[in-house]
């Protein structure tokens, strides 16, 4: 079995060589701007990056910022903003004539910079053949002061603007509740079955130990490492008939990826940093920030600046690996529901705006025939958009049941991104070099590895509070 899983994934590597992916390369900003040394209260975006703070933080790619489509659905980002509660973060009524102010500057800088070079072309001719043009000297100065002047005035309100504009959130899908979250599904439980916490089962069996020196460090050992690794290749040969292709992604991601999912890389209960290289000056500003081989951050970063060959859509993938959960990292008496780091799997769906509801409904249907085997009463939920990250249109949860908790704890999601995070990271398709349109993402986590095997030991232990992984779970078995 292990033979035929391997053979399954080099095919589904060789899949994936076919799909063909060029990058935009005229869609890299690598030009610093001469700025000032002006200091900034709040942290500087390594996303949105104001001109004069180029030579702060390297830019890496320059966000779509789309002033037309915004001022034509400012009444849909308004509902956004009130739906999600971010009306008194964000006036949109002030931000949009501001923004055709911008965009008109932008515009008038960008003709005075070619104008420039036509000056410069002009001195060219007149240098290689010995002669001086003193009344174009003269233009040419008078020039260069107007030149200055609006590029000044684009700086002075690009550094107004950009702060808003980065918290202007993704749209509200109809289906998303308003208000509370929704239960779509919720199974019988018994509320009157005795057990202990999964801890308690695991540590007094000697097969889980927490670390003395890092409360959220932990081991899985015997029958439950043997049990982490089962449940790793169920999910993966599951997922793999759904046309679902592995990808190996590394465990670490620059901070404007963070800034382009709708996390914030300077908060420690968002993201948890690395220390920076002291040789940094070539991506200076730019923060390591550490999310784990299976996260949609890792994801993106491999379509950052890429053009998908519009024929190979859908691209559906998943990522087996770490994710990191910087919430908990200050849990004094964590469990396995509240450990930094988990093994488990993420997957992404990549494709086009029309084919995005249904991807989105298979994706979540697929990921919860998984647990069908499992035998553990199960929770669907429709999340809130108060409860959504700002780039999500909607979410829908899987739950399981703890006994202990008397509660459903998640384990699994699937999240509409629509293409928001596209313009954001320039993630287009089409045919070579030439984009047609921005890619939709829908992405999820399929199994968060820890938290199955907390609701394992609680729903399987016995009435000893002891487990066994040999008379329990047989269909598991074959993948140790």
């Amino acid at each position: 079995m292990v033979l035929c899983f391997l053979r399954n994934r080099f095919l589904s590597a060789k899949r994936l060589n076919l799909h063909v992916f060029v990058r935009n390369a005229h869609q890299l900003n690598l030009n610093k701007v001469d700025n000032s040394s002006e200091l900034t209260k709040k942290p500087l975006s390594t996303l949105y990056v104001p001109g004069r703070r180029g030579k702060d933080v390297y830019q890496i790619v320059r966000p779509l910022i789309d002033v037309d489509f915004i001022s034509k659905n400012i009444d849909g980002l308004k509902r956004s903003c009130r739906l999600r509660g971010l009306s008194t973060q964000l006036n949109l009524d002030e931000l949009v004539p501001k923004l055709l102010i911008w965009d008109h500057l932008r515009t008038e800088y960008k003709c005075l910079v070619e104008k420039d070079k036509e000056f410069l072309e002009k001195f060219k001719e007149l240098s290689s053949s010995g002669t001086e043009n003193l009344e174009l000297s003269k233009e040419h100065n008078e020039f260069i002061q107007i030149l200055k002047s609006t590029k000044t005035k684009l700086h002075d309100i690009e550094d107004e603007i950009l702060p808003d504009v980065q918290l202007i959130p993704n749209f509200v899908d109809d289906l998303t509740p308003h208000e509370k979250d929704v239960i779509l599904l919720s199974e019988p439980v018994d509320q009157e079955l005795s057990t202990v916490l999964h801890k308690v089962v695991g540590t007094n069996m000697g097969l889980l130990t927490f670390s003395e020196t890092s409360p959220t460090a932990y081991y899985l050992l015997g029958e439950l490492s043997e049990l982490e690794h089962a449940i790793n290749t169920y999910f993966a040969m599951r997922l793999m008939p759904f046309g679902f292709a592995p990808m190996a992604c590394p465990d670490f991601c620059k901070s404007f990826i963070s800034e382009a999912v709708g996390s914030d890389p300077h908060s420690q209960d968002n993201c948890i940093q690395l220390q920076p290289p002291k040789d940094n000056n070539k991506e200076s500003g730019q923060k390591n920030i550490v999310v784990g081989s299976s996260s949609f951050e890792t994801f993106c970063a491999y379509f950052t600046n890429m053009n998908v060959n519009e024929s190979n859509l859908p691209l559906r993938y998943f990522s087996q690996g770490r994710s990191y959960d910087a919430r908990h990292r200050n849990v004094q008496s964590p469990d396995l529901f509240t450990v930094v780091q988990s093994t488990s799997i993420h997957s992404l769906v990549v494709c086009k705006d029309s084919d995005a509801e249904r991807e989105f409904e298979n994706l979540f249907n697929h990921i919860t025939s998984c647990y069908s085997d499992f035998k553990i009463s199960r929770r669907i939920v429709e999340v809130s958009a108060a409860n959504l990250n700002p780039t999500e249109t909607r979410r829908k949860r899987l739950e399981l049941w703890s006994p202990s908790q008397k509660k459903f704890i998640p384990v699994a999601h699937t999240s509409q991104r629509g293409d928001f995070i596209s313009k954001r990271l320039h993630a287009t398709y089409g045919v070579d070099y030439h984009a047609k349109g921005y890619c939709t993402f829908v992405e999820g986590s399929a199994v968060q590895i820890p938290v199955l095997i907390g609701c394992i030991l609680e729903n399987y232990q016995t009435s000893k509070h002891t487990f066994d992984f040999q008379k329990t779970l047989e269909f598991l078995h074959e993948y140790i």
